[in-house]
C-alpha cells in the first residue's frame, strides 16, 4: 500500500494518519451513542454497532 501511495503522488505516513483518525472519530461517536442508551460497546450486539458506525458515516464523521 505505501508503494501504490508513493506512486499517485501522496505521502503514505499522512494517508495512514488520517485514517486512523477517521476511525477513532467514527468509533468515539458509536461510543457515545450506545452510552447514551446506557450500553457500552462490549454489551451492545454487532448489528446495534453496526448501525451506530452507519449513522456516525451519514454525519461525516
Amino acid at each position: 500500500m505505501a508503494n501504490l501511495a508513493r506512486k499517485l503522488g501522496l505521502d503514505p505516513e499522512a494517508c495512514l494518519a488520517q485514517a486512523n483518525a477517521k476511525f477513532e472519530r467514527r468509533f468515539a461517536a458509536v461510543e457515545a451513542a450506545l452510552a447514551e442508551r446506557g450500553q457500552a460497546p462490549a454489551d451492545a450486539g454487532l448489528e446495534a454497532m453496526e448501525a451506530e458506525w452507519r449513522a456516525a458515516k451519514a454525519r461525516g464523521l
